[in-house]
């Protein structure tokens, strides 16, 4: 009965914050992504679990609640997310280590869309996990994933790769057969048919919607972290050593951009050709790495720091020109805890107004 009462008394006060959208919502464990419909409506996915906002970012209201029936897979994290997409305020994804999830009413309740893939020895094994997931239309989406484990004796520990295509909205999915072993971050589609794939050494283009892939671009001497394509010409790839990379022809031809090898990027953000943003950290001889925005408004050609602090940016994303969130960690790394702090702009990155303080 005391069991029962504390049980009920822990769930009325976790009801309370939640629907007064108290700061402690957010502990100090990472965010994977944030992404926002429009100017008021985003969701932020990460160890914490899955939280929407309905007014730009102010508040936040957890819905880890409704996950809770489907089971946890860790019991320091029993909500612990990698990413999400929503392509409407109903309909949206989200993907754990091991499961996919969909919502079609808002994310009130989930159905586990989680497929049974086929494992061959020695290359696809079981301790695979998903990373990313995309979905162009309510149709067709995409599932990345990597081994984190160590391959078989003689191959570079890189990772084995795992690329799912769905074309019935995750009711089944389909393994394309990238055979070359790496480390792949990312992935972008601009229609059902047309894509491109981010490798550590290079980027890949589908036009068959990721049964087969080609390698565009080779580069070496750095590794790849992201990518942004605006249309089939316009695309923008970026990564460590201080590499930045353009093409205006669909792939055909690049240029690249070196800003220098203590320039580390993770994270590139076009809103058209010439407006973009690159989240990534500047290395100092013994001392903290600083975390800086660079933004850019003739397509790359010159860039300006935005916004810069010790610590690391964590995530970007601009829903037009003017309008954009942050999600910054303020941790040093050598802390054992994360604060975590978000942003918003209304003119550009010019200036920044905190909405969230996980202190």
């Amino acid at each position: 009965m005391q069991r029962l009462k504390l049980y009920l008394i822990l769930s009325l006060l976790l009801l309370i914050m939640q629907q007064n959208n108290i700061a402690a919502v957010f502990s100090h464990i990472p965010c994977k992504n944030v992404f926002f419909l429009n100017s008021k409506v985003g969701w932020i996915v990460g160890d914490d679990g899955l939280f929407k906002t309905n007014d730009g970012g102010t508040t936040w209201m957890s819905l880890n609640e409704y996950l809770l029936p489907l089971g946890s897979e860790s019991k320091t994290t029993p909500y612990a997310l990698n990413d999400g997409f929503f392509i409407d305020e109903n309909v949206g994804w989200i993907i754990s280590k091991r499961k996919i999830l969909k919502t079609s009413n808002g994310g009130l309740s989930w159905i586990d869309q989680t497929p049974s893939i086929q494992y061959s020895a020695p290359l696809q094994r079981p301790d695979e996990e998903f990373l990313k997931i995309k979905f162009v239309n309510a149709n067709h989406g995409w599932v990345l994933g990597n081994s984190p484990h160590q391959p078989p004796i003689g191959m570079s520990n890189l990772g084995t790769p795992l690329f799912l295509m769905s074309s019935d909205g995750g009711r089944s999915w389909n393994r394309a057969d990238l055979k070359d072993i790496g480390r792949y971050s990312n992935f972008q589609f601009l229609d059902e048919k047309n894509g491109w794939l981010v490798r550590y050494d290079g980027i890949l283009e589908t036009q068959n919607s990721g049964y087969k892939w080609t390698l565009r671009k080779s580069i070496k001497q750095t590794s790849l972290n992201d990518l942004i394509f605006l249309d089939k010409n316009n695309g923008w790839l970026v990564g460590w050593r201080g590499k930045i990379l353009h093409t205006h022809n669909g792939g055909n031809s690049w240029l690249v951009e070196d800003l220098g090898e203590n320039y580390l990027f993770s994270k590139v953000f076009f809103i058209t050709p010439e407006i973009g943003w690159i989240v990534g950290n500047l290395k100092k001889k013994d001392e903290p790495s600083e975390a800086l925005l660079l933004a850019t408004k003739d397509g790359g050609k010159s860039w300006k720091v935005q916004y810069k602090e010790v610590g690391k940016v964590l995530l970007p994303f601009f829903s037009n020109a003017q309008e954009g969130w942050l999600v910054v960690n303020k941790s040093l790394i050598l802390h054992e805890t994360n604060e975590y702090k978000i942003l918003f702009t209304s003119n550009g990155g010019k200036s920044w107004t905190l909405l969230f303080n996980s202190k």
